[in-house]
């Protein structure tokens, strides 16, 4: 038997966003399809602030006073009552003199004074160096700053794996702010290789240092099981903590945990409270989510509730008018009127609700209550993913590689999953490794960005991903040739119920492939797949069923599960 090993994304790169984005939203006001709020995965680039003198010398500070007196003398006049904004950076040079003779703080304040220009003329060059020759002799602050500046190539060529260097010298040092960063970085896979359980490890110790985004971004770490085991409670005890700091995503999350009863009593009193302080600070979802709350409890007085909405609807209340048209779209207490629907949800939408937005993008594409037009569901669609929606991000870029509403462009395409997956969403990661292994408008195939993307999503648990890494792995394209290596993504993907995977996994065990030839094994799993409509599967497993005794055969089929029941 010859192998042909078939990666899965040959086969197919779906819009998988505008399959399910109707019935995520229209088919019914629960709480459970809440749209939770992910961390934007964006670090902390704001450069360190001066570091505040004390208002009594230390000892050390007697000594450096007898050693640069040209340095202490100005925050001494300060102490003195002397306006700082009139002497703080009028004697630069009093700076550099202390920073020859030693003294590391000078370097970092010179390169503060370069940055904002204070007494000096603006430069990030000049300000990069000072920091770089700081942080060289182990200054953490300039440690930190450093890394921001190569972070956002500000004075100097972006380099992400230097700065991740430098925030990972300034993390272990204690600096909370590059703890974080080094956290998302390692999370990310930025500059780092990716590793979500040394990513929990540095965002939770920023977490406890006080972090607020750190306190929020761990809550969903726990929430979700990404680099830690799950746990409802330890993530709604950090979402509580963040919320409490008033960040309007935890907040968000925190409501979405009481509404469902995860990690805390099911109160939906306590879930709208925390959704109604996110919606004060004007979080999109926050809105949509409270209209679910709200909508949950309509099996109990249908009609009163309806009437309750149209009178908030007439008031101009925004959410309202989102949740009548959920209303109608589902039927509760009034006729169903696609229609109607959509009038509802384009007023939220033209009030700029985003979820309104998005959902009236999905009825423009399927023509539900709106005549059919993919152009008008792009434009909507466009309009949430500007706003930093990773769901809308995924499709626009799905949009512009399909030419659907708008011209295919694949640079375009590009660009809208790297910001989608920027965000941590995996089917964006997926895609961008789908473009990579190709090979697209005039582009060549990029085996080692392809291996990059599907590394990604597949430790995400995506299955398509856990394929093509078994796929690259067999062939050596992008990795080291590793048929065991082959062996494991096939059998991750097999577990996970794709049937590409199965199929792979069942010609390796027909060969003898990374695994001892087993022609029981390689039936098993190529039936398998089979029975989950793999037509390609079909001939070579009638191939290996010519090895086995038609008792055999029956057998295996006997103690297979229902293959039907684990399609994805």
């Amino acid at each position: 038997m010859n192998i042909n090993i078939l990666a899965g994304c040959r086969r197919r790169i779906v819009v998988g966003a505008l399959v399910i984005g109707v019935a995520a939203f229209t088919q019914g006001c629960v709480v459970t399809n809440a749209r939770l709020e992910n961390p934007r995965y964006g670090r902390n680039l704001a450069i360190a602030e001066t570091l505040r003198e004390p208002q009594e010398l230390t000892e050390r500070q007697v000594e450096l006073e007898r050693k640069y007196p040209e340095r202490i003398a100005l925050p001494r006049l300060e102490r003195l009552g002397i306006d700082k904004t009139e002497i703080w950076y009028r004697k630069p040079e009093w700076y550099r003199n202390a920073s020859r003779k030693g003294d590391v703080e000078s370097k970092f304040y010179l390169g503060e004074m370069y940055l904002k220009g204070r007494g000096v003329p603006h430069d990030d060059k000049v300000a990069a160096m000072w920091f770089r020759l700081a942080a060289e002799k182990h200054f953490t602050a300039a440690q930190y700053n450093l890394g921001v500046m190569l972070d956002r190539g500000q004075g100097v060529a972006r380099d992400v794996a230097e700065a991740a260097q430098w925030f990972r010298k300034a993390a272990e040092r204690g600096h909370v702010a590059a703890r974080y960063n080094l956290g998302v970085m390692l999370a990310k896979g930025d500059g780092v290789a990716r590793d979500p359980k040394e990513a929990a490890k540095w965002i939770r110790k920023a977490a406890e240092g006080n972090n607020v985004e750190a306190m929020h971004h761990l809550g969903l770490l726990l929430a979700t099981g990404e680099g830690v085991a799950q746990d409802y409670q330890e993530a709604a005890r950090w979402y509580l903590k963040a919320a409490e700091e008033g960040n309007a995503a935890a907040q968000n999350n925190l409501g979405l945990l009481y509404a469902n009863g995860q990690g805390v009593p099911k109160e939906e009193r306590e879930a709208a409270k925390w959704l109604q302080a996110a919606i004060r600070q004007q979080h999109p979802m926050a809105w949509h989510n409270l209209g679910m709350l709200q909508a949950r409890g309509m099996a109990r007085d249908d009609l009163e509730l309806v009437k309750r909405y149209l009178k908030m609807a007439g008031e101009g209340d925004v959410n309202a008018w989102f949740v009548l048209g959920g209303i109608h779209a589902q039927g509760r207490g009034v006729a169903r009127n696609d229609q109607e629907a959509a009038n509802w949800y384009r007023r939220a939408a033209d009030a700029g609700d985003v979820t309104a937005q998005y959902v009236l993008g999905m009825m423009n594409f399927q023509g539900r209550g709106v005549p059919k037009d993919a152009a008008e569901g792009a434009r909507w669609l466009l309009k949430v993913a500007e706003r930093g929606d990773a769901l809308a991000q995924y499709d626009v870029g799905a949009l512009y590689l399909h030419g659907l509403g708008v011209a295919k462009d694949h640079r375009l395409a590009k660009q809208w999953f790297a910001k989608s997956a920027d965000q941590g969403a995996v089917e964006a990661m997926y895609a961008l490794g789908v473009i990579a292994a190709n090979g697209t408008d005039g582009e060549t195939q990029d085996d080692r960005e392809a291996v990059k993307w599907f590394q990604a999503a597949a430790a995400k648990g995506h299955a398509l991903a856990q394929n093509e890494l078994g796929v690259f792995s067999h062939e050596g394209r992008g990795v080291e040739q590793d048929n065991d290596e082959a062996v494991k993504w096939f059998r991750l993907a097999a577990g996970s119920g794709e049937p590409a995977g199965m199929y792979n996994l069942g010609l390796l065990y027909a060969k003898g492939v990374g695994v001892t030839r087993d022609a029981g094994q390689a039936y098993r799993w190529l039936h398998q797949a089979v029975l989950l409509g793999f037509k390609e599967a079909e001939a070579y497993r009638d191939e290996v069923a010519g090895r086995l005794s038609a008792t055999e055969t029956a057998r295996i089929r006997a103690e297979m599960p229902d293959a039907a029941a684990r399609k994805p």
